[in-house]
C-alpha cells in the first residue's frame, strides 16, 4: 500500500509543477512580413578546371549537353490510363544545372514529330548476316514541318557506307564509315547520337551528341575450328556543332575485340560479344548478328 501511495503521490507533484509553469506564446507576424517574399535558394557557378579553364572532356560534354546558367521551375504533367478512366498528375520540378547536365526545354515536355522522308539504299553485298564481299550505301533523309503536325521544324541527314573483303576463305576485313547532319531547330532527341546504330563501339550511346557527327571503322574477322570465331576493332570519330568546329585533341577513338559463336551455320548467324574501350570507359555488347 505504501508503494501505490508514493507512485500516487510522485504523479501529483509532477502534475503540479507543469501546470504552474507559465507559457508565452510568441508575437504574430505583422503584414509586412507575412507578405514579404521568402528567401530562394541561389545556384552558384564556380569556373571548373585550372585558372577558372574548362579541361577539354568538360568542353565536350558541354557542347554535347548544353544548358542555362540557373535552375528554374518548370511544370510537369503525367497521365496514367486504367480501367476507371484517365488519372492525371501535375506538379513542379525544380531543374538545377548541374556540370554536364542540359535542362529540357518546355516544348519538348511533351513531344509530337512528323515528317516526310527519303531512302536511299544499294546493296551489293553477297549475304544479309555474313557478308564476305560487296558493299551498302545508305542515305536517309527526314523532314519535319509544323504543317505535318510537327511541334518543331528541322532536319536531319545520316549517310552510311559499308565496305567488305575477303582476305582469306576464312578471314575478312570490314569497313564502315557514317556521317550524320541535324539543322534548324531540332530537339536534343534528335541530335546525332554517338555510340549508336552500328557506330563505333566502346561508348554509351546519347553520352555523346551534337549537330554534326562522323564516325569510321574496321573490323578484322577471323573463323576458327568448329563454331568459334574472334575478332578485332578499332575506329575513330566525333561531333561538334558544326562542320569546321571538329578539334584533334577531342575526337572519340575506340578498339576492342570480340568473340563469335555460329548459332545457325548455314547463314552463318553468330552470336557476339564485344568488349571495346573508348576514351571515357569501356563497354560490352551482347547481341545476335555482326556489328554492321
Amino acid at each position: 500500500m505504501a508503494v501505490c501511495k508514493s507512485r500516487i503521490y510522485i504523479a501529483e507533484t509532477l502534475f503540479n509543477n507543469l501546470s504552474d509553469q507559465k507559457t508565452t506564446r510568441l508575437p504574430a507576424a505583422t503584414e509586412d512580413q507575412r507578405l514579404a517574399p521568402k528567401p530562394r535558394a541561389v545556384v552558384e557557378r564556380k569556373p571548373q578546371g585550372e585558372a577558372g579553364k574548362r579541361t577539354a572532356r568538360q568542353r565536350r560534354r558541354r557542347r554535347c549537353f548544353p544548358g542555362r546558367d540557373d535552375g528554374k521551375r518548370r511544370a510537369a504533367a503525367a497521365g496514367l490510363e486504367g480501367p476507371g478512366g484517365v488519372f492525371r498528375f501535375e506538379g513542379k520540378v525544380r531543374l538545377v544545372q548541374t556540370p554536364g547536365g542540359f535542362e529540357i526545354p518546355p516544348i519538348d515536355l511533351k513531344s509530337v514529330s512528323a515528317a516526310l522522308g527519303i531512302h536511299v539504299q544499294r546493296d551489293k553485298r553477297d549475304s544479309t548476316f555474313y557478308p564476305r564481299r560487296g558493299s551498302l550505301l545508305d542515305v536517309i533523309g527526314d523532314f519535319f514541318a509544323k504543317g505535318l503536325g510537327s511541334r518543331r521544324q528541322y532536319q536531319t541527314y545520316k549517310i552510311s557506307y559499308q565496305l567488305y573483303h575477303e582476305l582469306e576463305p576464312k578471314q575478312i576485313l570490314a569497313y564502315r564509315g557514317m556521317m550524320c547532319s541535324a539543322n534548324q531547330n531540332v530537339p536534343f532527341y534528335d541530335l546525332c547520337l554517338y555510340g549508336t546504330q552500328s557506330n563505333l563501339r566502346g561508348y554509351t550511346g546519347g553520352e555523346f551528341q551534337n549537330r554534326r557527327m562522323f564516325a569510321t571503322q574496321a573490323e578484322y574477322r577471323r573463323e576458327l575450328k568448329g563454331r568459334f570465331g574472334v575478332v578485332a576493332f578499332g575506329g575513330i570519330g566525333g561531333v561538334a556543332r558544326r562542320w569546321n568546329a571538329f578539334r584533334s585533341d577531342e575526337l572519340l577513338p575506340a578498339a576492342g575485340a570480340g568473340l563469335r559463336f555460329t548459332l545457325d551455320k548455314k547463314n552463318h548467324i553468330n552470336y557476339r560479344i564485344d568488349l571495346a574501350v573508348g576514351r571515357e570507359g569501356r563497354t560490352l555488347s551482347i547481341g545476335v548478328g555482326e556489328a554492321f
